[in-house]
């Protein structure tokens, strides 16, 4: 399971099982030198948004995707890697919308 650190002055403060917990700790520590490690706060940020798409995560994205257009999933996948998540709510889909139209 992934942990959340919170670090003061590149020191281990605490690490926690959610960003929420994360969060309400930077509270008690507003005026110190805080930081969220880069990895943590991306990996956050992606499993919001699926979750908030109504998806589980990214490959249950994935796969809905390769459902949804008749393509298999290898293929999404391929195109996923190359493009990054970052461009799976709109670059991605737009290229598996070009593919089929090749097919």
């Amino acid at each position: 399971m992934k942990k959340y650190q919170i670090k003061i002055q590149d020191q281990l403060v605490s690490e926690f099982d959610s960003i929420e917990e994360a969060r309400t700790e930077l509270v008690i520590h507003k005026g110190a030198h805080i930081q969220y490690t880069q990895e943590a706060i991306d990996q956050v940020n992606q499993e919001n948004i699926y979750k908030h798409k109504g998806y589980e995560n990214r490959q249950d994205y994935l796969k809905s995707l390769a459902d949804d257009y008749g393509i298999d999933m290898d293929t999404v996948l391929t195109m996923a890697n190359l493009l990054g998540p970052i461009e799976d709510f709109d670059g991605l889909v737009s290229e598996l919308q070009d593919y089929t139209n090749y097919l």
